[in-house]
């Protein structure tokens, strides 16, 4: 079962963003509306496109892979370009790690460890176990 957690207090994870900020509650760029994060790895806005559907996909006007999301703090600038960053999976592992207290449900541990897994499988296992033997 999918679960949704709204994202607080998380720290930019935009890769080549400066300030880092922590934004208080990260909301959609075009409808305004509150994000949510799964342990599967997707990101969606609360925004309703489509109520007779019950698959999130097409549900929801924004829905999309963690590693496809852009990230706007707000100090990035004006330009299409830049306003919007994307997050590697060092960057977006440690603003997750920071706010670790907005999983507040049954199952934190599990829902955590699938998430990591999840992200693995997005940006790629360069960082391979193979050093530690």
């Amino acid at each position: 079962m999918t679960t949704w957690i709204q994202i607080e207090n998380f720290q930019c994870p935009g890769k080549d963003c400066r300030t880092k900020t922590v934004g208080k509650t990260w909301l959609c760029a075009n409808d305004r509306t509150p994000v949510f994060m799964s342990q599967t790895g997707y990101i969606r806005c609360n925004q309703i496109a489509n109520i007779m559907t019950y698959n999130d996909a097409s549900k929801y006007s924004h829905y999309d892979k963690i590693c496809n999301w852009r990230w706007d703090c707000g100090n990035h600038g004006d330009h299409p370009f830049t306003k919007f960053m994307e997050a590697d999976k060092e960057s977006f592992i440690l603003s997750m790690s920071m706010a670790l207290q907005m999983v507040k449900t049954k199952g934190k541990a599990k829902w955590i460890s699938a998430l990591v897994l999840e992200l693995g499988n997005q940006f790629g296992e360069e960082d391979s176990d193979d050093d530690l033997t």
